[in-house]
Parts: C-alpha cells; sequence; structure tokens
C-alpha cells in the first residue's frame, strides 16, 4: 500500500495526469479513514500471540508500518503540490489520524518496547515518529525526535570499524546490516528535511553512516546472491551515501554498474540525484531490459522525499528552443487544426511537443496563490483572489502548447492536461481564482491593502491561453466538454465585467505604453472567447485608432494585429501619427546593441521578426540573416511552426 500511495504520487508529479493522484488519495482513504474500511490507529494488535493470558499485540508488530515515511513523503508532496484530488478533508482526517496513532506511538507499552529497541526496531521507530510528526505540523517534535534518536541509539549502532553488532550478530547478517542502513538514511533525510546534519554525526566509535554502508560494501560478493538476503537491498543505500557524502573516487557508482548495469533507470537513482549514472544509457523499455518494476531492492528501502519532487530536466535546454514571454501568443486556431505544415516545421512541432511534456509534469501551476508581490498566509479571505503571475504564464504556456501538441499528435493526454488546467485554475471552486484582479501587485498600507493597475499585466499572457482553448473548441476535442465551456465562459464574463469597470483596469486601459498594448491583448482575446466579436471588433479598431498612433515599442502590437486579422481587419500596414508601422518598430529594434542588449535577452525579439518577416516579407533575408546569426536553430523554436502561416 505504501508503495502504491508514493509511486502513485511521483507518477503524478511525473506526469501531470489526476489518474495518479486519484489513485494515491483513493489507496489512503480505504487504509486510513473510510469508516467500514479504514484502520484504527493503533497497532495494539500486530503480530499478535495467543495464550492462555489473552490475545495481545507483540511489539514487533510496529514495525509493521516501518514504510510509513513513504506514506508522509506521498502526503507532503499531494499537500505541497495542491492536488485537488488530496482534498482539504481528507487532509483533515489524516491528520487526526496520525495525532492518533502518535499517542499511541509515544504512550502504549508494546510501543515502547520498540521506542527503546537498540537494533533496526529503535531505528524503524524514529523514521515513524518523526515522519508522522512532520505530516501533523509538528517540526519542533520531529526534530526533538530525530536528535533523541542519533544521540542515543545511533551511538551504539555502528562500532570503530563500521560494523553494526546488533545486525551482525543475527541469523541473517547481511540482510539486517543493510535493514538498518536503509533506516539510519531516511532518519539522515529527515533531519536534513529538518534543517539538521546528520550526515555527518558520529557514533561513540567516531564511525558514520557511510562507515556503515563502506564495510557492508565490503561483506558481499556482488557477483552472486549473498544467502541470507538478496543482494540489491544495498543498492538503494549505496546511491544515497554516494549522493549524500560525494563520490570522488567513483567507487559507489563503480559497485553499483559491476553489480547492477541498469540501475540509472531504477527509481532510486532519480530520488538521489547528484549520484553519477556511470555513463550506463539502458533504459526500461518494453522490448528490453527485464526490471522489477519498483526497481531492485525499493520495496525494502524505507524511503523518505523531502516535499515536492522537482524534476531534473534543466529548463535552459528548453528555453533555448522559443518559448518565452515574449513570444508572438495568439493563434489563429483554424491554420493549427488545418494542419498544412511546412515540413521545415518538423523540428519546431517536435519541439512543442516536448515542451507540452515537460509542462505536463509541472502543472497545473495552483499550487500557491500570492498576492503579487506578497505572500501573505494570514489573510484567508484573499486566498482566492490571484493566483501567482509566474504561474499564470507557465498556465498559459501549458494550455497553449498541450492544445497543439493535442492537434500535432492526436494523443488526448494533451487536451485533458489543457482542460484540466483550465479547470483547476478557473472553474474548480476549491482553486479557481476570482474573476478580477482587485489584489494583483497589492500595497499595503494605511488605508488598506489594495491592488494596483499594473497588476493586470500579470495576464498578459492571457491572448495565448484563449488560442489554446480556441484550439479545443474549433477542434471539437472531447476533453473541451459542454459544460466546462460554458463555466469558462461564465467567468470570462464575470472577469471582462470587471475589466471593463474597474478603476484599476481602467488605469491600464489608459497606458500608452506596453501596458495599453497588453490591455487591448487581454481585452480583444477574451470578448472572441466568449463570442462577442462586435465587442471584440470595436475594442481593436479603438487600439489602433487611439494609443497605437502615439507608440512603437512594445512586442505586444503584434498580438493586437493578430487579433485583428482573426476579425478580418488588417492593421499590418496601420500607421501611427508618425508614418511607422509594426515593421518599422521591429527594424528600429534590430539597429540596436545587437551584442548585449544590457537590459534583456536578444532572444525577446527573435519571434517578433519571425513574425514580421512571414507578414511583410523577407525579400533581402535580413530578417532570417538576423536570426541565423542570432539562433542557428531558431526553426526549431515554437514560434517557427505559426509563423509558416502566411
Amino acid at each position: 500500500m505504501s508503495d502504491a500511495v508514493f509511486y502513485n504520487t511521483l507518477a503524478w508529479v511525473l506526469t501531470g495526469s489526476s489518474n495518479y493522484s486519484v489513485n494515491a488519495a483513493h489507496f489512503l482513504n480505504t487504509w486510513f479513514l473510510d469508516p467500514f474500511t479504514g484502520m484504527t490507529p493503533n497497532l495494539q494488535y500486530a503480530q499478535m500471540s495467543r495464550g492462555p493470558t489473552g490475545q495481545i499485540g507483540a511489539h514487533t508488530g510496529v514495525l509493521d508500518l516501518k514504510q510509513m515515511t513513504k506514506i508522509t513523503s506521498a502526503i507532503l508532496i499531494l499537500r505541497g503540490g495542491n492536488s485537488p484530488d488530496w482534498t482539504t478533508s481528507l487532509d483533515t482526517q489524516m491528520n487526526n489520524w496520525t495525532t492518533h496513532y502518535i499517542g499511541w506511538l509515544t504512550s502504549s507499552p508494546i510501543a515502547y518496547q520498540e521506542w527503546t529497541a537498540t537494533n533496526n526496531h529503535g531505528t524503524y521507530f524514529y523514521n515513524q515518529l518523526s515522519s508522522l510528526q512532520l505530516l501533523i505540523g509538528d517540526k519542533q517534535a520531529a526534530i526533538n525526535s530525530t536528535q533523541f534518536y542519533f544521540d542515543n541509539l545511533y551511538q551504539t549502532q555502528i562500532n570503530s570499524t563500521g560494523d553494526q553488532p546488533r545486525e551482525a550478530a543475527r541469523t541473517h547478517p547481511y540482510h539486517y546490516r543493510c535493514y538498518n542502513l536503509a533506516a539510519m538514511i531516511v532518519n539522515a533525510k529527515i533531519a536534513k528535511y529538518l534543517g539538521l546534519d546528520m550526515w555527518n554525526k558520529t557514533t561513540a566509535g567516531g564511525t558514520t553512516i557511510k562507515d556503515a554502508l563502506d564495510l557492508t560494501m565490503t561483506v558481499t560478493n556482488i557477483n552472486t546472491t549473498d544467502g541470507d538476503g538478496p543482494i540489491w537491498e544495498l543498492y538503494p543505500s549505496v546511491a544515497a551515501v554516494g549522493a549524500a557524502y560525494g563520490d570522488p573516487d567513483n567507487k559507489y557508482a563503480s559497485f553499483l554498474a559491476n553489480a547492477d548495469k541498469q540501475y540509472p533507470v531504477q527509481p532510486y537513482f532519480l530520488l538521489n540525484q547528484n549520484f553519477s549514472d556511470s555513463g550506463l544509457t539502458t533504459r526500461a523499455t518494453g522490448s528490453g531490459v527485464s526490471l522489477n518494476p519498483l526497481g531492485a531492492g525499493v520495496a525494502m528501502h524505507n524511503l523518505f522525499i523531502a516535499g515536492l519532487l522537482v524534476l531534473a530536466i534543466p529548463f535552459s535546454v528548453l528555453g533555448k528552443k522559443g518559448y518565452s514571454d515574449f513570444d508572438n501568443n495568439f493563434v489563429d486556431p483554424k491554420y493549427i487544426l488545418d494542419k498544412n505544415f511546412s515540413s521545415s516545421t518538423s523540428t519546431a512541432q517536435t519541439t512543442i511537443i516536448q515542451y507540452a511534456d515537460f509542462l505536463a509534469a509541472q502543472g497545473p501551476w495552483c499550487s500557491t496563490y500570492r498576492l503579487n508581490p506578497f505572500d501573505d498566509y494570514d489573510l484567508p479571505v484573499l486566498r482566492l483572489l490571484v493566483n501567482d503571475t509566474g504561474a499564470f504564464q507557465a498556465l498559459s504556456d501549458a494550455v497553449f502548447y498541450n492544445s497543439i501538441a493535442w492537434v500535432l499528435t492526436g494523443a488526448t493526454n494533451y487536451s485533458k492536461n489543457a482542460a484540466h488546467y483550465i479547470d483547476t485554475w478557473f472553474v474548480n471552486p476549491a482553486t479557481a481564482q476570482t474573476p478580477n484582479l482587485e489584489y494583483a501587485q497589492m500595497h499595503r498600507g494605511p488605508d488598506g491593502q489594495i491592488g494596483d493597475h499594473t497588476g493586470l499585466l500579470d495576464f498578459h499572457q492571457m491572448a495565448k491561453l484563449v488560442s489554446g482553448v480556441l484550439i479545443l473548441r474549433t477542434g471539437n476535442s472531447s476533453a473541451w466538454t459542454d459544460s466546462l465551456d460554458s463555466q469558462f465562459r461564465n467567468w470570462t464574463t464575470d472577469y471582462i465585467g470587471w475589466v471593463s469597470t474597474s478603476p484599476l483596469a481602467q488605469e491600464e486601459k489608459a497606458s500608452t505604453n506596453n501596458h495599453g498594448t497588453y490591455f487591448y491583448n487581454q481585452l480583444v482575446s477574451l470578448q472572441i472567447l466568449v463570442g462577442d466579436i462586435e465587442g471584440a471588433t470595436s475594442s481593436i479598431n479603438e487600439y489602433f485608432s487611439g494609443i497605437y498612433q502615439g507608440q512603437i515599442s512594445s512586442t505586444g502590437e503584434q498580438t493586437n494585429v493578430r487579433l485583428g486579422e482573426y476579425l478580418g481587419v488588417n492593421f499590418w500596414n496601420t500607421t501611427t501619427s508618425e508614418g511607422a508601422t509594426v515593421q518599422t518598430a521591429a527594424n528600429f529594434i534590430m539597429t540596436q546593441n545587437l551584442t548585449d542588449a544590457g537590459d534583456g535577452p536578444l532572444s525577446e525579439l527573435y519571434p517578433s521578426l519571425a513574425t514580421i518577416a512571414s507578414v511583410y516579407g523577407d525579400p533581402d533575408g535580413k530578417y532570417a540573416a538576423f536570426l541565423v546569426a542570432g539562433d542557428s536553430t531558431y526553426r526549431q523554436s515554437a514560434y517557427y511552426l505559426w509563423d509558416q502561416e502566411r
């Protein structure tokens, strides 16, 4: 059960699929909380002994829940990631169950025998106790428990040679050495999560956890299965110690490479990053390596992960492919759905799919409700007013790229992702944002807590999100249901009402710089979303006949031109009061310091140049030459796909 909860939770993080978080929550509810199936919060009858004096449990039964650290890790991930499937009700009930169980652990005579055991039983007892104290938020108690273990039991568990005398004396010494070592490592990981360094804590014999591993590595022949326990029981501990202490002479990586050529595909390798893969590139595939699906030794190893798992995918790799705050963020859905793409866009298509996969592992970006730039968790009344602005950029990317990936591949997991993100951010009562930005970029002071008009810029990527929704809607995605469409329209209608009447929003509307431009990006795209074509046409004309006349500076202009084009109005050649066009603005920006602009990366200009070349043509090749000089792989960038539109 603990494996099922733990690995389903990790799979939720890695894939973004709610199937896994639903599984984890269901397993936890069934085992602990459901009135018909839930376990009572004690082990009073575990490993029960029978006899004339009655039926009682044995202290060794406490060890039956030694994997509670996996349960804690999973719940911390679900909770920290604000999984909609790990509800407030489930969390409260689990906290109550755990509080009662901790009470039994710290008062029962049966549990007390485990508490004071000086071998692996005591080590695992502290795994349980400190992790469960973390689960209910009692950090100080967890610190006290962990400190007590390392100051007392641990002191006699490793002798001066690195051996574990109480485990070595057992009938299966190799197994019990590995068994206790795994639990000591978990206690050290919990300590690290609590801000304590116990990796270098020495025993009375002057030794550390590392010394215990080093000794254990010498007492088995790695070419055979040891008679008293499978050799792979040690593997996760080798990776954990190598990651914690370093592996300068490569002895730990070499040990694993010699013992198990597939160790880089095991789950414990992911959970112990900074450990070498020994150059092994073996992957677990349906036709390739035959592996224990949970990884060698995982069922035995008592894992603990502090908080939300962070993927080891360097965003810099993806960032080079044209995902930027400055890409052209409105695309006619018909162009995408027709799929009449040039063969030269194949790498851009692949990039979009890769980025959708990357984003799917991160979403749906509602993990923290923030009043940017301040965090204030003491204001529950404001909790649902606005989500974090940086998260909204990721959200809009996720909806947009997953929608396009659905069209490119036909795979419904992408359309389901996009729909799930919209539902989570805007529709779900437990997580949805209120349809205003009244408290965005909030100021505090004697006059109260109010938002700033600049907070509207937090949603400047709304046109990109609208593009994604229009693709789902126009393509009749089964994931984009009538109910979801109707609810999102209602949210959008309310938000447009606020944008059209709020004094804060009107300040943005009147701004003559990029703030005003992005205001119209938002307003026009949302009017299109709700089907108000007349209103959208009026708004886009208002922009080009108004503030556009005095500005040629911002990247948002092209999005407004694209919106006009979608509405059947061509603004590409509309001139400002000084006779300039959007192309004029791009040409001027290209004359600035092309090596280092100093105030922003040169790549901010690339999506705009691709659009300009696509619309106005590039007879002398200057735009293509600029892009080649700046980024020779620009055709792999996502923006290259939709700038083939013309």
